[in-house]
C-alpha cells in the first residue's frame, strides 16, 4: 500500500511466515529503465518452530532511519555495545562541510568496519544548515583492545568541534566487549614510555622489561591481548601494530 505525505511515497509490506526457516527481504535501487542497480536495503529474519519471527541483521539494533537514529542516540549515547558489535551513532551538522570520521584506531585485535553510512531526514535535501546521523559499526574478531577516536570536523580544519574517544576490551570469545575508558583513563594503546606515540622505542622498553633489564612506569598500555599480564604475546602484538603502521615503500 502506498500513500503520499509531503511529497514522499511510503510503501508498506506485510510478510507472514508459514514455516520455520530464514526470510531475507531485499529492496533494490532502480535506474530510469526500472533496472536493478544495487541493493538499497536488506533485512534478515529467522522463524522458529512456533512461527515466531526474530530480526537477525544489524538493523535489529542499529538505526536505519533518521527518527530511529535520533531516539537511539538519546537512549544510548553516541557509543554503545550490542551483541559483539561497537556502534557509533551521532548527529552530524552539515553546515559548511562538517562530517564525522573515525580519526584513528589503535587496535591489538583484528576488527572489521561492517557498516558506515550517513542517515538523512527524508523530508528535506541535505544542504548547509541541515543535519544527518553518522553511523559506524565495528566488529572485533579476536581478544585484545580497541582504542577508537571519532571527530566532527571539516576536512580542511585541524581542530574538531567534537571528539569522542573510547577504549574497549574484547574477551577471548570476541563477542564480549567492555567499555573500559573510565577504568583505564587516557592513554595510547602501545605507548608504554608515555611520549604520546607508538614507536619502536616502546617495543624496546617492553622487551627490556621482559628480559628483566628495566622497569616500567606503566604496564596497562602494553597489555595488548587484554589478559591482564605482560608476556611475549604482547610484544608480538606490539610488533604487529608497528609493522601495520609503517608506510610501504614502492620498489
Amino acid at each position: 500500500m502506498e500513500y503520499m505525505n509531503d511529497g514522499w511515497y511510503h510503501e508498506m509490506l506485510a510478510v507472514e511466515a508459514q514455516s520455520p526457516g530464514i526470510i531475507t527481504l531485499t529492496w533494490y535501487e532502480m535506474n530510469s529503465l526500472r533496472e536493478e542497480t544495487a541493493i538499497a536495503f536488506q533485512y534478515t529474519f529467522t522463524v522458529d518452530e512456533q512461527l515466531q519471527v526474530t530480526q537477525t541483521d544489524l538493523s535489529a539494533f542499529v538505526p536505519d532511519g533518521y527518527n530511529e537514529a535520533e531516539v537511539f542516540t538519546t537512549e544510548h549515547g553516541s557509543v554503545s555495545i550490542w551483541d559483539g558489535y561497537i556502534v557509533f551513532c551521532d548527529e552530524c551538522y552539515m553546515d559548511g562541510g562538517y562530517s564525522y570520521t573515525m580519526q584513528s584506531v589503535m587496535a591489538s585485535t583484528e576488527y572489521e568496519v561492517v557498516l558506515e553510512e550517513n542517515i538523512v531526514h527524508q523530508s528535506y535535501d541535505l544542504v548547509d544548515g541541515s543535519s544527518a546521523y553518522y553511523v559506524q559499526v565495528l566488529k572485533p574478531a579476536s581478544t585484545g583492545y580497541i582504542q577508537a577516536i571519532w571527530q566532527h570536523k571539516r576536512d580542511w580544519e585541524n581542530t574538531p568541534t567534537e571528539t569522542t574517544q573510547r577504549i574497549f576490551r574484547v574477551s577471548p570469545m570476541a563477542s564480549d566487549i567492555t567499555d573500559v575508558t573510565e577504568e583505564l583513563g587516557e592513554f595510547l594503546l602501545g605507548d608504554g614510555n608515555g611520549d604520546g606515540q607508538v614507536t619502536i622505542a616502546d617495543a624496546v622498553v617492553l622487551q627490556k622489561w621482559l628480559l628483566g633489564c628495566d622497569t616500567l612506569s606503566q604496564w596497562m598500555p602494553f597489555d595488548l591481548n587484554a589478559d591482564m599480564a605482560l608476556n611475549g604475546f604482547d610484544l608480538g602484538r606490539l610488533r604487529g601494530v608497528l609493522t601495520a603502521s609503517m608506510p610501504v615503500e614502492e620498489a
